[in-house]
């Protein structure tokens, strides 16, 4: 990733995507690695005196949580990093350009929280308590967030093992 921006000079968060991906690509036909497997990841880039962030993402969603709690999900775009899907159909990269404001917030996040079953009926948490957990918890410190995300998940779990990895990053700005 290093080399993308200060050697080849690519800033804009899809381009770095774009530019990582056929990077990966050469590497592992070179070596003739055959694999399926790709890498997640999103990308932002945020322009303070502009108050607007720029986000690239692959087959991850994200959500911006506004003050009041108007909540936006920005759609990923299925593809990945490498993997048999992006090299097969030719990975496009896109950008989305967003307004912020002071109290918003943009998670990112990994599937694991949203498919870790729970001891009470056995069903997944899902994206609509995830989203809700958002709107209800957008206005407090990252900290008091971090414990409820904790608390929430754990108390859901109940003695079920941990389905996936969790991974749910908050940025407030």
């Amino acid at each position: 990733m290093e080399r993308i921006v200060v050697e080849k000079n690519k800033i804009l968060p899809n381009e770095i995507l774009k530019n990582l991906h056929e990077e990966l690509v050469r590497i592992f036909s070179a070596g003739m690695i055959e694999s399926d497997d790709g890498m997640e990841i999103c990308l932002i880039q945020f322009e303070e005196l502009k108050n607007e962030i720029t986000v690239s993402q692959t087959s991850q969603s994200a959500i911006i949580v506004y003050p009041g709690g108007l909540l936006k999900e920005l759609e990923c775009n299925g593809y990945t990093i490498g993997g048999i899907l992006s090299k097969r159909n030719g990975a496009l990269y896109t950008s989305k350009t967003i307004k912020i404001e002071k109290g918003t917030w943009l998670y990112l996040f990994s599937d694991g929280y949203i498919d870790q079953f729970g001891t009470k009926e056995n069903i997944k948490f899902g994206i609509n308590n995830f989203t809700n957990l958002l709107k209800d918890i957008n206005h407090l410190t990252s900290s008091q967030q971090l414990e409820i995300f904790s608390n929430t998940i754990e108390k859901w779990r109940g003695d079920l093992k941990q389905t996936d990895d969790i991974t749910v990053v908050g940025i407030g700005f």
